[in-house]
């Protein structure tokens, strides 16, 4: 008898507990800031590196398996440099994805800025890869660059992004 008291006490207790939490108000964003948000994906080109095998390499394996040539690839990088209001806030390489670095390149930085109108400058420059380069030349050019004033109110956000029809940086929708 005291067991079923107490376990309908302690349903009581949470019940009113659960009760008053839901209605106790709560806000999510308490910034009223706005934001300058960079956001794309896109592939980098391909380098291959080929070279002779030396006889090191040769020795011990069969004739029918040896290579005339050995390559080995990697895919560029990309140096992203964002200045907002003429001061430099992002200057680094972008490398591709994964433990080779061969996954598409994933570019996401969000800056957090007073409403009004701000100056904004991004480029995406690929690394040189000299006179190798064998794939995804047409998929993203090597040079990626906007200059652009943005009047940003409360809690806006600003996306500039990879547009693949006119190959270029753009600025897309503000708002929530």
């Amino acid at each position: 008898m005291m067991r079923s008291l107490m376990a309908g006490v302690v349903a009581l207790v949470l019940t009113a507990g659960i009760g008053g939490l839901s209605r106790w108000e709560w806000e999510a964003d308490k910034t009223s800031n706005a934001a300058i948000r960079l956001a794309w994906r896109t592939r980098s080109a391909r380098v291959q590196e080929c070279r002779p095998p030396t006889a090191e390499e040769l020795s011990g394996v069969p004739t029918h398996m040896q290579q005339r040539e050995i390559c080995e690839g990697r895919v560029l990088a990309y140096r992203l440099r964002v200045s907002l209001d003429s001061q430099v806030v992002v200057d680094e390489d972008i490398h591709g994805a994964g433990a080779r670095e061969d996954r598409p390149i994933v570019v996401f930085r969000e800056f957090e800025v007073a409403e009004g109108t701000h100056t904004v400058e991004v480029s995406f420059e690929r690394e040189d890869g000299g006179e190798m380069l064998t794939d995804n030349l047409a998929l993203t050019p090597a040079t990626l660059e906007l200059s652009t004033r943005l009047e940003l109110n409360k809690k806006e956000i600003a996306l500039i992004t990879y547009d693949t029809e006119t190959r270029s940086l753009v600025v897309q929708g503000y708002g929530m």
